[in-house]
């Protein structure tokens, strides 16, 4: 999902959210109108003339009120959705801040591993008391209870964070940066238009997109073949796309080059 498709979901759901919470509101005022005729805690009098006329009240009443209930879970549903996309924490190549997003990323991770590192040993000082050693790694702006806890050690008796965690860390740190250089790159890349074996396509660094414009819909033979390459259809740009990463363009132009030319 792009930053912009991230942006629009969220602005969808934002307003599913709020068509519903009208329906709610109107069958609840709906079912209280059925009713306003009817003193509170009047009883159906049976045989009655009103009768038939107190029953459909309360049935009109009884389903306006179904129906406000459910489009009240509705309205809560779409707004958990939209709370999901707006704050999901995905740093997208398209997104006009990634660069300073992905150096502040990359700065924290940094940092994060610099004061594991520096934690480990203040674990391991032997000339340090307890409670010295939980003054210095608090200081790294770690919290005094998973100090604590990291000097208690885990089931296998060892302290401080674990080979597995700085190793994990340092992953990330090379996968950001890695990411970091790419979203760089692309702003330096021009927008390229040319064709291949006669179809149409284009490189569009400012979405992060390599699209290909065929004109008509293709079989579903390419079609499967297109989505098991990262393509998904985008109907805004009439067009097959993926991310402008050198993989799914080559996928792309070997799809295209065992086309039939265009004429």
């Amino acid at each position: 999902m792009s930053y912009e498709s991230r942006k629009n979901r969220a602005e969808r759901f934002r307003n599913l959210a709020y068509k519903a919470k009208d329906k709610s509101n109107a069958a609840y005022e709906q079912s209280n109108k059925a009713v306003s005729g009817i003193p509170m805690g009047q009883p159906i009098l049976v045989g009655h003339h009103s009768e038939k006329r107190h029953r459909a009240a309360l049935k009109r009443s009884h389903n306006a009120m179904d129906i406000s209930v459910e489009e009240a879970g509705k309205a809560d549903y779409y707004e958990r959705k939209a709370h999901a996309a707006e704050n999901n924490k995905a740093i997208y190549n398209d997104d006009p801040d990634a660069v300073n997003k992905l150096k502040e990323k990359l700065a924290n991770l940094e940092t994060l591993q610099e004061h594991m590192k520096a934690a480990n040993k203040i674990f391991k000082n032997r000339k340090l008391s307890r409670e010295e050693k939980i003054e210095k790694v608090a200081a790294l702006k770690i919290s005094r209870p998973e100090a604590e806890s990291m000097l208690e050690g885990d089931s296998c008796g060892s302290i401080g964070y674990a080979s597995f965690e700085l190793a994990n860390n340092n992953a990330n740190i090379q996968t950001t940066r890695k990411r970091l250089e790419e979203v760089m790159s692309l702003g330096q890349r021009e927008y390229k238009e040319y064709q291949i074996n006669g179809y149409k396509v284009c490189e569009d660094p400012k979405d992060d997109r390599f699209r290909i414009f065929f004109g008509f819909k293709p079989d579903e033979e390419i079609r499967k073949q297109l989505k098991s390459s990262g393509y998904r259809w985008s109907p805004s740009n009439q067009a097959w796309q993926a991310s402008l990463k050198p993989l799914y363009i080559d996928m792309g132009k070997a799809i295209l080059e065992s086309m039939p030319t265009k004429e």
